[in-house]
């Protein structure tokens, strides 16, 4: 049976639509407190490096990755076990309830720019908070912070789409809410073409191309209901930013 995406993560629809990027939450902030986790910070990558790294050479920031209230601790140390001409590889330490360990894909970061690289973007599938590094998502697989890779794009016949969408109320109604009466066409393309570029099977643009022509619920998919009102709010916000 063919998979569709889950449900995406707001990085992938800022860098298809900039205006969706104000959805961040912000830059996260890098220092020596809490004391006791800079302390702990410290002591790992000493001992990670072979040798003493100074305090000084050390900041983190103390952020809920994992939504259970527990605070892990993203850590970069400007030493040379750590760095070389390309920047500094950082650690996303978790305390797993035994020990601390580091969540992030080895060689997969390095940075000249913390702080002020590092920002929460949304939580994914997996509970953990996505991170976005400049413009490099990470996301947590279940075992550790990789990179986010976009899907492979389908290749989908969407003329039938098309047609429901452009003779649909709901298109109608999205056009009044966004103040875009004329813009249909557009509004309609943009939707297809977000199913091309994520990736999906025939299927799900044709339950889509129901729900427009209203011959089908697309309600009684919630996922794919959720995706399709995402992609109807992007498509709006690029059509209303021209």
């Amino acid at each position: 049976m063919l998979m569709r995406p889950a449900l995406l993560p707001l990085a992938f629809m800022a860098a298809l639509f900039p205006a969706v990027a104000s959805a961040q939450v912000g830059y996260l902030a890098f220092g020596s407190q809490p004391a006791d986790m800079h302390a702990r910070a410290v002591e790992l990558l000493s001992s990670e490096a072979g040798n003493p790294v100074s305090a000084d050479q050390v900041i983190i920031s103390a952020v809920d990755l994992s939504g259970d209230g527990q605070l892990e601790m993203i850590a970069y140390a400007r030493n040379p076990a750590f760095c070389d001409d390309q920047g500094c590889e950082p650690r996303i330490f978790m305390f797993d309830g035994t020990a601390w360990i580091n969540l992030l894909e080895p060689g997969l970061v390095r940075t000249r720019a913390v702080p002020g690289a590092f920002s929460i973007v949304n939580v994914s599938q997996t509970g953990f908070s996505d991170i976005l590094v400049g413009s490099l998502l990470l996301v947590f697989d279940g075992r550790q912070y990789v990179e986010e890779r976009p899907p492979e794009p389908t290749d989908l016949d969407t003329a039938a789409f098309d047609a429901a969408c452009r003779g649909g109320s709901r298109t109608a109604t999205l056009l009044a809410e966004a103040s875009i009466p004329d813009r249909g066409g557009e509004l309609c393309a943009c939707l297809a073409g977000l199913f091309e570029q994520m990736g999906h099977p025939q299927e799900d643009l044709d339950a889509a191309t129901a729900a427009y022509s209203g011959s089908g619920e697309i309600s009684d998919d919630p996922d794919l209901s959720a995706i399709l009102a995402d992609y109807e709010l992007s498509c709006r916000i690029e059509l209303t930013a021209d």
